[in-house]
């Protein structure tokens, strides 16, 4: 059983308790007790030197391939040169001529100093001191791995908890998984809002390390501001989507509207790109945007785990879909078309407003006929269906949810439902015949009786299934003990009747569990994830990660030596390992990044 299963996050805790000692005497009342805990720290300043040399490491990954891709086409053309103007054979290229006087090649002979990549130390590499990005990327991560070296020395000393104290948040692996479920769902401090949040089935890169040391009340304010600035936008949102479904009603807006008669005067073609293909294209886009700004306003509130971001986010912008996807852009729409008549009857300014808005329907239609288009396009070059096959084959553990998203839609088609019913029954209760007359009360009646019953069902949802959804029922604890005991059964199998095979088992096993060696280390960087897992599973990376390594693509002329022998003398870490440049300075990769784990 993964350990991610039997881990869980408490935040919220009280300083009386920021202790594996305190927290295990606590928690070790529940079935099998705590395995292990790490606290989480105040990291000061080594988070943001971490940054700091990562960003340094991928500038000088992209200047040294930028570089290199130079270098390789200023040799492609000077052999393209030579030979047009070559009699006879094939001539030795430059890079011939170089290696053959027993010298490293070097890219200095091919790409002048002025022509190396620059950037501006200042604000986006708007303005600032122009310097040469290998050199400066060079120099910066040599002097941050110092500054790092030097503040862990004094993180991992006996003074650590001084300088770097524990914050109010603690990662807790217990030894069944069932006593990790017990314990979120157990009331576990006698002060209100200590160690309230819980989170069960946590992965090390799902955590957002900045929000542990969000307090509880700091994080009652963050939520009220968040979701302030939620509401904020979503009144700011109503004007540009109004405009849109102003749009998609020209033809009654440049009647109703002096200012807009101008259009009406347009050509029928035109006309109908504005009204048909613009509002649709437009309201996609303002769509595209909303995630990335919902996304921060959601990280501000100090939610701590990555997919906790994303689940928040799923609500946030279904309030946006159903008010301004919906609501904003159908009333606009159709209110034009209503406002001559309400002008003249504004008695029947109901009745008026039944009769139009349904008319709005054609912007819909728009929209999705649009949209169907675009997937269809999408479809047929395999774009999506090959994301979604990756996403699936290779989804991070972090990235996982556990179907949490479902009943999330779930939820959400059942106010789908909701807003559909309610239309129905204003429409069949404002329905008139040729006299004036109610004419669809017996229909308006089913679809009220259909809304109790609608929500009855949602009711029965949530009380039923609600609870099951993130706890694990004590009912299940004899299937764990089962798949456990089939476990140990394969293995006894395996010991018994297959004993080379278990003899070739053990011996992976040792070779697994044994201290990785230099040589992996040089090629794999840092330390393997099994090893990582016993030391510092849960600990914050600026407190362990080494530095990522620098990876560089091996070109066919031999310049990435001289580089990779540079950048190894200003102290950084740097690999060719498994990427190639060719004669025209394609790159590609053929193994994952120095660092990540690689199955061969």
């Amino acid at each position: 059983m993964l350990p991610q299963a039997r881990t869980v996050l408490v935040t919220g805790v009280a300083k009386e308790w920021l202790s594996s000692k305190a927290i295990k005497n606590l928690c070790n009342v529940l079935p099998g007790g705590v395995s292990r805990v790490w606290l989480a720290r105040n990291m000061k300043e080594l988070p943001g030197l971490q940054d700091r040399c990562t960003s340094a490491c991928s500038k000088l990954e992209s200047a040294e391939t930028k570089l290199l891709k130079m270098a390789s086409k200023a040799v492609l053309q000077m052999e393209a040169a030579s030979s047009k103007s070559a009699e006879k054979g094939r001539p030795a290229s430059p890079a011939d001529f170089a290696k053959a006087d027993g010298d490293k090649l070097d890219s200095s002979r091919f790409v002048a100093s002025k022509d190396r990549p620059h950037h501006k130390l200042g604000f986006l590499g708007l303005w600032g001191e122009k310097v040469d990005s290998i050199n400066w990327s060079r120099q910066e991560i040599s002097a941050t791995n110092k500054l790092i070296e030097a503040s862990r020395a004094v993180f991992t000393g006996p003074d650590s908890l001084v300088q770097y104290p524990a914050e109010s948040a603690a990662f807790i692996l217990f030894n069944s998984q069932m006593a990790a479920h017990l314990f979120v769902q157990c009331l576990t401090h006698h002060t209100p809002l200590r160690m309230a949040s819980r989170y069960v089935e946590v992965d090390h890169d799902d955590v957002i390390w900045s929000n542990l040391s969000v307090n509880p009340y700091q994080a009652r304010v963050r939520y009220a501001l968040s979701w302030a600035l939620t509401v904020g936008l979503l009144i700011a949102w109503t004007f540009p989507v109004a405009f849109i479904g102003l749009l998609s009603n020209v033809s009654s807006l440049c009647q109703t509207v002096k200012w807009a008669a101008w259009l009406c005067k347009l050509p029928s073609p035109i006309n109908g790109v504005i009204q048909g293909l613009l509002p649709p294209a437009a309201l996609g886009i303002i769509f595209i945007v909303l995630p990335i700004v919902l996304r921060l306003f959601a990280r501000f509130q100090g939610i701590p785990l990555k997919t906790q971001i994303e689940l928040s986010l799923m609500d946030r912008y279904f309030l946006f879909l159903v008010i301004h996807g919906f609501l904003v852009v159908t009333l606009a729409s159709g209110l034009i078309a209503a406002l001559p008549g309400i002008a003249k009857d504004p008695t029947s300014a109901i009745t008026i407003l039944a009769n139009k808005l349904p008319a709005a329907s054609t912007f819909f239609l728009t929209y999705f006929v649009t949209t169907a288009l675009g997937g269809a396009s999408g479809s047929l070059l395999q774009i999506v269906t090959l994301y979604l096959f990756i996403w699936v084959y290779d989804t991070p553990a972090s990235k996982e949810t556990g179907g949490l998203f479902y009943p999330k839609a779930l939820s959400h088609i059942v106010v789908g439902l909701y807003i559909e019913q309610f239309c129905l029954a204003g429409l069949f209760f404002l329905a008139r015949d040729s006299q004036g007359h109610a004419s669809a009360i017996p229909e308006a009646a089913l679809i009220v009786v259909l809304i109790v019953f609608t929500i009855f069902y949602q009711n029965t949802l949530n009380t039923g299934y609600a609870p099951l959804i993130s706890n694990l029922p004590l009912s299940f604890h004899d299937r764990i003990d089962r798949v456990r005991r089939s476990g140990e059964e394969h293995d006894a199998l395996l010991a018994g009747g297959a004993t080379e095979s278990r003899v070739e088992i053990d011996a992976e096993e040792e070779k697994m569990c044994a201290e990785p060696s230099e040589d992996f280390l040089k090629e794999s960087g840092g330390v393997p994830p099994s090893h990582r897992l016993e030391k510092h599973a849960f600990d914050h990376p600026a407190g362990f990660e080494e530095q990522r390594i620098v990876w560089i693509p091996k070109d066919v002329h031999g310049f990435y030596e001289q580089e990779v022998l540079a950048t190894e003398a200003a102290g950084v870490a740097v690999s060719s390992v498994g990427a190639l440049m060719d004669a025209k300075g394609q790159c590609d990769a053929v193994r994952s990044p120095p660092g990540e784990e690689w199955n061969h």
